[in-house]
């Protein structure tokens, strides 16, 4: 293997498992009751600005876009019913 083939590989790796973090930490979100959901944003924000630094993570983040929106994520917020 290149060594570029090992470092994609390495990148994708982390891309993953930075994903699989970030998809629990939207499914604790969903499923916490409204008056906890604060607390879970933390973990779900410091998680996302992760994914944000690696390449192909704006991507996967925007395909996930409807499930984090689901979970509450923007509850409360101007970005719960943003308007142009």
């Amino acid at each position: 293997m290149k060594t570029d083939q090992l470092t994609s590989s390495h990148e994708d790796s982390k891309l993953n498992g930075l994903l699989s973090k970030f998809d629990d930490a939207v499914s604790l979100l969903a499923q916490a009751p409204a008056l906890s959901k604060p607390a879970q944003l933390p973990y779900v924000m410091d998680t996302a600005r992760h994914v944000l630094l690696q390449d192909g993570g704006c991507e996967a983040l925007e395909s996930r876009a409807q499930a984090f929106e689901n979970s509450g994520l923007f509850s409360g917020s101007d970005w719960e019913t943003p308007s142009i």
